[in-house]
């Protein structure tokens, strides 16, 4: 019969003790990524207020069937509210082995995003004005002729959104603009369509699609302007 000494039993338990809390030792976390120091952006956080804006889809304010203009929605519905607040990150991205600059609007909706509330996919989607001017839409490979901005339809992504491409001749536009800068968007939304806000409350086919393809926007002045110009003024 092996007779185990105390001793030994004591350095036993202290091997098994330290394999075991060598065992359960956490992972350490993967080292964060460091900001691109050739990557600027400004983040606009969805708001409510004067800022925004409703238009039907024949482009006309929106009135409720109290008579009364609103400049935003919110729909109850499904323990969820549905929202026409959009939200922009602006972003300059230099690349430094070619010397260009590529400068993108990404734009979000709040809230949820399903197939009854959603990014139209009528072309162009977004539209952006500059003191009431529209810049010209059109293809990247066209920037040179004339067009000014590019808009890409991701609502079926994670998270869904619009990315709107500016060119070099857009950003000098928006760089001198004097009052404001507008960013518009159509939706297709059953869900305000059927919602006791839709302006006509007829039941008519007009109505419903006066409501279900309506335009939501945004103006950019004030302190939101001139924090746009710093981006984009190098």
């Amino acid at each position: 019969m092996l007779l185990r000494t105390p001793v030994f039993l004591m350095r036993h338990a202290l091997s098994v003790c330290g394999f075991l809390l060598v065992g359960c030792t956490p992972a350490s976390p993967p080292p964060a990524v460091p900001p691109d120091p050739n990557l600027k952006a400004l983040t606009l956080e969805p708001t409510s207020g004067a800022k925004n804006f409703l238009l039907v889809s024949s482009g006309s304010p929106y009135i409720d069937p109290d008579g009364n203009r609103l400049g935003e929605l919110e729909v109850k519905g499904d323990d969820r509210t549905y929202t026409t607040r959009l939200g922009m990150v602006w972003s300059k991205q230099f690349n430094p082995a070619n010397q260009v600059k590529t400068y993108l609007l990404t734009v979000t909706l709040a809230g949820p995003i399903d197939e009854t509330h959603t990014f139209s996919d009528n072309k162009p989607t977004a539209f952006l004005e500059v003191d009431g001017e529209d810049l010209p839409n059109g293809r990247p490979i066209d920037f040179p002729n004339g067009s000014f901005i590019s808009v890409q339809n991701l609502k079926r992504s994670t998270p869904p959104r619009l990315e709107i491409e500016l060119s070099e001749e857009a950003v000098k536009v928006i760089e001198h603009a004097k009052d404001k800068v507008t960013l518009k968007v159509q939706l297709k939304t059953d869900r305000i369509a059927r919602s006791t806000s839709c302006f006509g409350n007829s039941g008519s086919v007009d109505d419903y699609l006066d409501c279900r393809f309506p335009y939501t926007g945004r103006n950019l002045s004030g302190a939101e302007l001139s924090r746009l110009k710093a981006l984009l003024v190098d």
